[in-house]
């Protein structure tokens, strides 16, 4: 008998190939006998506001309520998840809160992309070759962030919207550059616009960006078993230890977080950036062990980092 499933994504051209991805995946696996996937788009509170900046967005807008925690392009997502409207969902992992709403749950992600960010321009070939008071276009605290560390010169402007319509900003001259993750490029094959890739200890990434993450009903157990084949153990075990920093920290889009984590045999090594509020102090730091206790490494590294950072500021 054919099981019908809805999955529920972002309208973007990069989310639509996204779930195109855990569809095509989930054919090969399963066959279209036995499965049928509808694809339904689902306009998020942070699609609504192209012009906002995120941090405001989220400072002005309650996106909690007495049991559930909802991020700014998931919230509407998941409620249609918790009512049953959508069999379940695909994210960008990086996009979701570190703790999710009651009853769901995102355990599976397929093999994820390069984790780090590029940077794009019409006219110039790095950050560094830019010229004294040069313009970026970002709607990341973190990437103005690490930026600033090494050019206190460059100005900001916000850009948000999806991939082609940062690249018609930079066509506009809005901004002489931009910085965007090569995963979302790479998967619109639009990498070929990429002026230098960005030194991942320089530059390190948000937690779980390149991952594609799977969200689905707790209670919903054979959405979940055709589901299970798709999980990249690597992926899942490296997503966890960065979930489990960006929790402690309780990171938001007011937040500047960064980290990676990556396996080497039985090991797993992360790495962790955060900085003050006023970006004025940053504190930085990797620590190492078993790739089983990812969560819990992680969760100490947040722990190490938050108490540098109250050192450095005093």
């Amino acid at each position: 008998m054919q099981t019908k499933l809805i999955i529920g994504t972002r309208g973007s051209p990069l989310a639509l190939i996204q779930a195109q991805m855990v569809a095509s995946r989930l054919y090969k696996i399963h066959g279209k006998n036995k499965i049928n996937l509808t694809i339904k788009t689902i306009t998020t509170g942070g699609d609504k506001s192209q012009t906002q900046n995120l941090s405001m967005i989220e400072s002005t807008k309650k996106y909690n309520n007495e049991q559930n925690k909802f991020g700014l392009f998931s919230k509407e997502i998941e409620l249609e998840l918790l009512k049953g409207k959508i069999d379940f969902a695909v994210h960008s992992a990086k996009d979701m809160v570190s703790t999710l709403p009651d009853g769901l749950k995102m355990d599976i992600f397929i093999k994820r992309e390069n984790i780090q960010d590029g940077f794009l321009s019409l006219k110039y070939n790095s950050i560094m070759q830019l010229p004294k008071g040069a313009i970026i276009g970002t709607s990341s605290i973190r990437r103005r962030a690490q930026i600033l560390r090494f050019r206190k010169d460059i100005k900001f402007v916000e850009f948000r919207g999806n991939i082609e319509t940062r690249l018609k900003k930079l066509e506009n001259n809005i901004a002489d550059g931009t910085i965007l993750a090569l995963a979302g490029l790479k998967r619109l094959k639009k990498d070929d616009k990429i002026r230098e890739i960005l030194d991942l200890e320089k530059f390190p990434p948000a937690p779980a960006q390149g991952a594609i993450g799977i969200e689905y009903r707790k209670d919903d157990k054979k959405t979940a078993s055709l589901l299970a084949p798709l999980n990249h153990q690597q992926t899942y075990l490296e997503v966890n230890a960065e979930r489990s920093f960006l929790r402690e920290i309780d990171g938001s889009c007011r937040t500047p977080i960064a980290c990676f984590a990556k396996i080497e045999k039985n090991e797993i090594i992360i790495y962790g950036q955060i900085f003050s509020p006023n970006l004025q102090y940053f504190a930085d730091g990797k620590v190492r062990g078993d790739s089983k206790k990812g969560e819990i490494l992680g969760k100490n590294l947040a722990k190490m980092l938050l108490s540098k950072l109250e050192q450095i500021k005093k």
